[in-house]
């Protein structure tokens, strides 16, 4: 008989621990839920006591967030789905360190995709790196990003990219050592996770980073040249836009 992923389960609201109970059991016969918690205390000490392979933690906690309950416990390597409200600010760490989550009141198409997920990968060597992107994303740090490609993810530095440029639905990322990365979302994905820190959308297929930008040829619209040699068109519907966050990275605003 195969052994089963040990997995947690951690919300305040017995409504939501039944229902990722209930689904498990629907979609999850290789899991088996070996404790439950419902306050973020109790949770770092069922976590340490059983060493679960899998965690279901809910961000919104009655004496701590889940973000606290994930610190404390980095030192036992198990794998988490954050569960969430819609917060903006969670997802975005999430999508910055590809690190899994599902949005209240969960789908049942999302949980088994995330199930999938965690069969795929499980814990590797990855893993501690993603969940180190998504430290520095919480606490307003954010320094890498987390590539998900057709080979694997990428860790990149915010730094390494010069640029990014819509291909369809995909994104291809221009990174400073001539590697190019090809990711399966949108560039309006990226302009959400990217553009206020030191990226912008200059055009509807072209995100460039300012570190990156060489000069500003004028004209209608304008065209950006970058530090690689490229040059990047600005659409004249976002010149003004621009121009005023080229005035605020000048000022380091």
């Amino acid at each position: 008989m195969a052994k089963k992923i040990k997995t947690v389960l951690v919300d305040d609201e017995s409504k939501s621990l039944q229902i990722i109970e209930t689904l498990l059991l629907k979609y999850g016969t290789d899991f088996e839920v070996i404790g439950k918690a419902s306050t973020g205390m109790d949770a770092i000490d069922l976590i340490h006591k059983l060493e679960p392979e899998l965690v279901f933690l809910d961000i919104t906690l009655p004496d701590c967030d889940g973000f606290y309950v994930f610190e404390q416990c980095k030192d036992v390597n198990f794998e988490v789905v954050f569960v969430t409200a819609h917060d903006n600010y969670a997802i975005r760490a999430f999508e910055m360190a590809a690190i899994h989550y599902l949005l209240k009141p969960v789908d049942h198409l999302e949980f088994q995709q995330a199930l999938d997920r965690f069969r795929e990968r499980q814990w590797n060597s990855t893993t501690l790196q993603r969940h180190q992107v998504l430290q520095e994303t919480i606490q307003n740090k954010p320094k890498r990003i987390v590539l998900p490609s057709m080979s694997g993810l990428t860790f990149v530095e915010l730094n390494e990219i010069i640029r990014c440029q819509a291909e369809s639905n995909y994104t291809l990322f221009f990174l400073t050592d001539n590697r190019k990365v090809m990711v399966s979302k949108s560039l309006n994905f990226y302009e959400n996770l990217l553009t206020d820190l030191q990226f912008c959308r200059v055009h509807n297929k072209h995100i460039i980073n300012f570190n990156h930008l060489l000069r500003f040829v004028k004209g209608k619209g304008g065209t950006l040249v970058m530090d690689d040699q490229s040059e990047v068109e600005i659409s004249e519907s976002r010149k003004i836009a621009f121009l005023d966050r080229l005035k605020d990275h000048a000022l380091g605003i």
